[in-house]
């Protein structure tokens, strides 16, 4: 079962202490420090745009991050916390996102192959489904695979097959290790990834969307982390990607 822990960021009229106190009294979440543990920074990469009057904008750019959970249980979760932000009004706009950290086991996390996961995932489709896809926070990188798909099919005399070809040279290491990107592969030494490229305006009522998004993430983690699951599902891919 995967592991799923979840950077909420919005901007709100509140103090960090009422949100602190609003979170405990509502949805029985405790701040305190370590990733086992919820915790709330500020993040002054948001951009309020909301105003009640002078004396009362949304003025503070918040960040509130969950523990890992099971699958089942954060999805649970993500749903309050939506629920929450609803009822307090919370903003959510085109500097905010949601970043999903997931794991499907320390082990297996290490051996995805990073290519073939951005192939499967489509990291591009679903950027563009939340208007993200050219944010410098979290940009897709299918570019570099339909290039190299492009380059593969013009080919007279082709090494290997598409699939092989394309994990093989389209994206380097280095690549692959930006920070900035829809899937961030750094953390990856830590035993998980984290997936950049679900937020904007008003993310918080796109629960069943956002619900989905993460049960595909899931699945094609499995798919990226096994050399002889989902090579079809690859191929017909990287077919598609150059139409």
């Amino acid at each position: 079962m995967a592991r799923v822990g979840f950077e909420f960021e919005f901007a709100t009229n509140m103090s960090n202490k009422e949100v602190k106190k609003k979170l405990k009294e509502k949805l029985g979440i405790q701040i305190k420090l370590g990733r086992k543990n919820w915790h709330l920074d500020d993040d002054v990469s948001i951009e309020p745009r909301r105003h009640i009057t002078l004396s009362n904008s949304y003025d503070n750019g918040c960040e509130l991050v969950s523990p890992p959970m099971r699958l089942d249980k954060a999805l649970k979760v993500l749903k309050q916390v939506f629920e929450f932000m609803k009822e307090e009004n919370i903003e959510t706009n085109t500097t905010t996102g949601l970043h999903v950290n997931m794991d499907i086991g320390p082990t297996a996390t290490r051996r995805i192959d990073g290519t073939k996961l951005i192939a499967l995932v489509d990291e591009e489709k679903i950027a563009k489904r939340y208007s993200r896809s050219r944010k410098m926070y979290c940009l897709p990188r299918n570019s570099k695979i339909r290039l190299t798909v492009k380059y593969y099919d013009k080919l007279k005399n082709k090494p290997c097959s598409k699939k092989d070809y394309v994990k093989r040279w389209a994206l380097t290491q280095e690549e692959l290790e930006q920070k900035y990107t829809a899937i961030n592969f750094i953390p990856r030494d830590k035993g998980y990834l984290e997936f950049r490229m679900i937020g904007n305006t008003d993310y918080q009522y796109k629960y069943t969307k956002i619900k989905n998004d993460i049960k595909h993430f899931a699945a094609c983690m499995r798919k990226a982390a096994d050399k002889q699951a989902g090579e079809k599902q690859l191929t017909r891919r990287l077919n598609q990607i150059v139409t």
